[in-house]
């Protein structure tokens, strides 16, 4: 590969990426707008009892808070997996950021069923 090959290459990379970064902003602005409220409402619950189900037409996502005897506690919602600082998890708007992120991950179309 020339130089100039690269050169192009590394641009043509960098535009994917700026690109996809965009795609992925505008979903979760997306999800927000639309789905704030009820996010909100899940991130409530899991800070209050530790755990909740956010249902969706594109399945559920199971999330909760797992607590160790010594260390952070950990968020967990359908395999990812967010240590947690103590005052965070107790922190509705902390973990309606997290929920809305893996809400992102799910169909497009996806929407809240309760």
């Amino acid at each position: 590969m020339t130089e100039s090959q690269l050169s192009e290459h590394l641009a043509l990379a960098h535009a994917r990426r700026l690109e996809a970064r965009q795609r992925w902003e505008g979903r979760l602005t997306e999800v927000k707008e639309c789905f704030g409220e009820f996010i909100e409402l899940k991130a409530a619950e899991l800070a209050a009892s530790g755990a909740t189900v956010v249902r969706t037409t594109a399945g559920d996502l199971d999330a909760r808070i797992v607590q160790f005897q010594w260390g952070n506690p950990v968020l967990q919602i359908d395999g990812f997996k967010a240590r947690l600082g103590r005052s965070e998890e107790g922190d509705p708007t902390v973990l309606s950021h997290y929920l809305a992120f893996k809400f992102c991950d799910l169909d497009e179309n996806a929407e809240p069923l309760e």
